[in-house]
């Protein structure tokens, strides 16, 4: 009722997952679209009170990241890639997903790595 009565030229309404999307939209620079949002606001205060940027949304993957060293770090990273492309592709383990081969090559074309 807000949005039809506000008068504005255009309205987007969406149910987002402000606690995923913000961190790593506005990691490496912030968007001045997104800024003045409340949810954007209570994720920095939310950070600020941590002592550290990003600690307050960081996922247990990252968490996981920081404890491990840098070869374990990339295994890691190459056997979650491996897994989402198995799941995308179909297959039943990563397995069947090298991690050496283009995701072409494993037959990825634009729709498979849109989902992935």
């Amino acid at each position: 009722a807000r949005a039809l009565g506000s008068g504005a030229a255009t309205t987007t309404v969406a149910d987002i997952d402000w606690e995923r999307f913000l961190p790593p939209f506005t990691m490496s620079r912030p968007s001045a679209l997104l800024g003045d949002l409340p949810q954007a606001e209570r994720l920095r205060t939310a950070d600020s009170a941590a002592g550290e940027p990003g600690t307050a949304t960081a996922s247990p993957l990252a968490g996981r990241l920081t404890k491990v060293s840098e070869t374990e770090q990339h295994t890691l990273l190459v056997d979650l890639v491996r897994t989402h492309a198995a799941a995308v592709l179909g297959h039943s383990g990563i397995g069947e997903v090298e991690a050496d081969r283009a995701f072409k090559d494993l037959g990825f074309d634009s729709l498979t790595a849109v989902e992935l």
